[in-house]
């Protein structure tokens, strides 16, 4: 896309519907846009979208796109003008996706003032209420997970709608507009990262994954288990704490049925079950588990393995020339 000017950029910014975090589009068209303008203060304008544009915040803090030693890129000192031009924007644009960032951005710098955290909260929140994509998208699901771990620390950091922002995620659950590792990433991020998080909230959070671990492919099953046993603990669930355990343990048992080449592979899975089985005080299950991991170490090809971590050594000199 060519603009002629950076009327016509924030035009594009304003009309700008792509939900997904990264987006690369902005870069590439703010820098060919800087480099053909010739007025030097229009260039130093596109310089700080472009600066803008390379500002990464995830879980509320800023990530750099490249750092070399001492030198990293973008940093804060790049907007060299007081940050007077991103307060500019911040007011101006209307875009939630770029309104979220633009006071964010503010609230991570020297300029630092509460009233732009919470215009980045309502931004954030106005992004993801109006947000709409297929649950199967895995990369928007992402995208809206980032958005929400940002509103979520915003919150918690200020005291801001903290309230609203976990009920908002709890009206989520049972709707179809995430997929089931976005809706544990949040719960288990929420729990995590909560300064002080009712119970009835560990309770619903609870109950919702309790209810959905048996309907769960299996490539989220253990995510969820995981947080079950976090969440047990919370509640001071003593006889689901070892139930949880003992369900982590079948499951790494599992995992073995389709597995050809057992060797190794079983190892680990009995190994982690094993430890499962322990927590969980199933005497039985430890018992049996010990017995199988003892068959699956003299299935195992020590020559044949030292040979594959050699012969993996090499190819990775091979592939540095």
């Amino acid at each position: 896309m060519d603009f002629k000017n950076l009327d016509e950029y924030y035009e594009y910014l304003e009309n700008d519907t792509n939900f997904q975090y990264l987006d690369l589009n902005t870069y590439k068209y703010i820098t060919a846009l800087r480099d053909k303008i010739e007025d030097e203060n229009t260039k130093k304008l596109c310089s700080y979208e472009l600066f803008f544009a390379d500002f990464s915040i995830e879980e509320g803090k800023h990530i750099l796109k490249f750092q070399s030693g001492a030198n990293a890129y973008p940093t804060l000192e790049l907007f060299d003008d007081n940050f007077d031009y991103i307060k500019t924007r911040a007011n101006k644009v209307q875009n939630p996706k770029y309104k979220a960032k633009y006071n964010h951005l503010l609230w991570l710098s020297p300029q630092k003032h509460i009233d732009f955290a919470k215009e980045a909260i309502e931004s954030y929140l106005s992004l993801l209420k109006n947000s709409s994509f297929s649950v199967d998208d895995n990369l928007q699901c992402l995208s809206f997970g980032k958005y929400f771990k940002n509103l979520f620390i915003l919150s918690q950091t200020v005291n801001y709608k903290k309230d609203e922002i976990i009920s908002y995620l709890i009206s989520l659950l049972e709707s179809d507009k995430l997929n089931d590792f976005t809706k544990y990433s949040l719960m288990d991020f929420i729990i995590e990262n909560s300064k002080k998080i009712d119970s009835l909230i560990t309770q619903k959070f609870f109950d919702y994954s309790k209810n959905k671990i048996s309907d769960l492919d299996e490539r989220v099953l253990e995510s969820y288990l995981k947080l079950l046993v976090i969440l047990s603990r919370k509640l001071n669930l003593k006889d689901e704490i070892y139930e949880f355990h003992e369900k982590l343990g079948d499951y790494h048992i599992s995992q073995l049925e389709n597995e050809k080449n057992k060797g190794f592979i079983a190892h680990h899975y009995y190994t982690n079950a094993l430890e499962e089985y322990k927590k969980a005080n199933n005497k039985e299950k430890i018992e049996q588990t010990a017995v199988l991991l003892e068959q699956a170490k003299k299935t195992i090809d020590l020559k044949k393995v030292s040979f594959e971590l050699e012969d993996e050594k090499y190819n990775k000199l091979l592939n540095q020339w």
